[in-house]
């Protein structure tokens, strides 16, 4: 881009291209976190209390899919962002795609970050909010999820590409931890949150024509 109104545009079309919005967990590492990279799959769901949960860090993104075989699932991470570091850091994280009923909850997470006064820990911060958490065990530890989500997915660290600004990281599937197809997703579109109503979506081709 050339100028600063290239910019607005380009600004402007990355702000009307809708994607679902998801919250990302990741462990709080200690000490050398490069160190710490897992790849395994587990596939156990964790009965902890809450005293036995580790710390753990929760982002506000977005999720779109970039490969089917194997299924990898792309996100951009900024590059100032703990959360973000700690995904690259550990290799994995547990994400929760949104449901409309969790715009108030999504609004009071946005509000709780900005607050000096946030708990420190995404679990307890996730609950504070009103959101409906699970824990899943990883190799790094149990992560909360959102047990009402439109879906839920364990992923992994496949690759990433270290951009200007961000870090885009391709996520491979790991485990589906809840899903429910009747729950319209909560979109990001236009620096707003927007429903879809599911009624109103009817695919115009068979099933076969399109994987996805």
């Amino acid at each position: 881009m050339t100028n600063q109104a290239d910019a607005s545009e380009a600004l402007k079309a990355a702000q009307l291209v809708a994607c679902p919005g998801v919250l990302l967990c990741a462990p709080i590492l200690d000490g050398d976190n490069n160190a710490a990279k897992q790849t395994q799959n587990s596939d156990s769901k964790a009965r902890l209390s809450k005293a036995d949960v580790p710390g753990s860090r929760v982002m506000i993104s977005t999720l779109s899919y970039a490969s089917l075989a194997p299924l990898i699932f792309a996100s951009n991470l900024a590059a100032t962002s703990r959360t973000g570091q700690s995904i690259m850091a550990c290799g994995l994280t547990v994400a929760s795609v949104l449901a409309q009923q969790h715009r108030p909850m999504i609004e009071a997470l946005t509000a709780a970050q900005n607050s000096k006064t946030k708990p420190d820990d995404a679990h307890s911060l996730l609950q504070e909010c009103g959101f409906q958490t699970a824990l899943y065990e990883t190799p790094a530890g149990a992560l909360p999820y959102i047990k009402d989500a439109a879906v839920a997915l364990y992923l992994t660290l496949h690759s990433s590409q270290n951009l200007p600004e961000s870090i885009l990281a391709l996520l491979e599937f790991g485990a589906l931890l809840c899903y429910d197809e009747t729950m319209p997703p909560l979109i990001r579109y236009n620096r707003n949150w927007i429903v879809t109503a599911l009624s109103n979506v009817q695919s115009q081709y068979g099933s076969d024509k399109y994987p996805v």
